[in-house]
């Protein structure tokens, strides 16, 4: 789990699982929110990924609406893949 945490309190989190399948080793965004969601990956986006490499995960996922993947597709330079977003890690 990751959070953004302030001097005004916790403004946003993200929490993760891992799961290996065909296409290999990913770590899948279960839930992320708060206030300022944007900042997390904004700021340590570098440091999510590196983390995500050291688990062995070749790939990042996360299941979501379709506002939430035009979002995060802008600020994470992932790809709408069916209905989730992702981005190989090399």
């Amino acid at each position: 789990m990751f959070a953004l945490i302030t001097s005004d309190g916790m403004n946003a989190a993200m929490a993760m699982t891992f799961a290996t399948g065909p296409a290999g080793k990913a770590m899948n965004i279960a839930a992320f929110g708060g206030e300022r969601t944007h900042l997390i990956y904004e700021n340590y986006g570098a440091k999510v990924e590196q983390f995500a490499r050291e688990c062995g995960a070749t790939r990042i996922t996360a299941w979501c609406r379709p506002s939430a993947a035009r979002l995060f597709n802008r600020i994470t330079g992932t790809h709408t893949d069916y209905h989730r977003i992702a981005k190989d890690l090399t």
